[in-house]
């Protein structure tokens, strides 16, 4: 029977350092009714989604322009709100803005994207109007 006492007693100890352990780290991880910003996990997952921004638009610029072949240039450059470049998606759309309704030939494509500025390459055989938009995520 001693030797069953002293393993008891040894079993005992080895199960109150590990409930030590375990409402230590129960301490860490906290509770879902922790404030966010605690030092514990809940209340820093919950200080991240607290400040996180809700879906994946950030901001979005619209605007047109018109060009005609009569012009010198072979580009626009057109002025717009201060954008992060790499996370930005433009999106360009043409039409024909001739007078006789006939359709017309007519192209533009991004050569450049600035923090402030969207330059095109423009082409095309007459009145054309240009849409874009940029389109800036988070």
């Amino acid at each position: 029977f001693g030797r069953l006492a002293q393993l008891k007693n040894v079993l005992l100890e080895k199960l109150a350092e590990m409930l030590t352990k375990v409402t230590g780290i129960d301490g860490k991880i906290g509770t879902s009714g922790d404030t966010a910003g605690s030092a514990t996990l809940f209340g820093q997952v919950k200080d991240i989604s607290e400040k996180m921004p809700t879906g994946t638009i950030k901001s979005i610029q619209r605007g047109m322009f018109r060009w005609s072949s009569g012009m010198n240039t072979q580009g626009a450059e057109i002025v717009i709100s201060t954008v992060n470049p790499e996370k930005c998606i433009v999106m360009l759309s043409c039409s024909s803005d001739n007078e006789y309704g006939s359709r017309s030939i007519g192209e533009a494509a991004v050569k450049k994207l600035e923090p402030e500025k969207l330059s095109l390459y423009v082409a095309g055989s007459a009145n054309l109007l240009f849409v874009w938009q940029v389109i800036e995520c988070f």
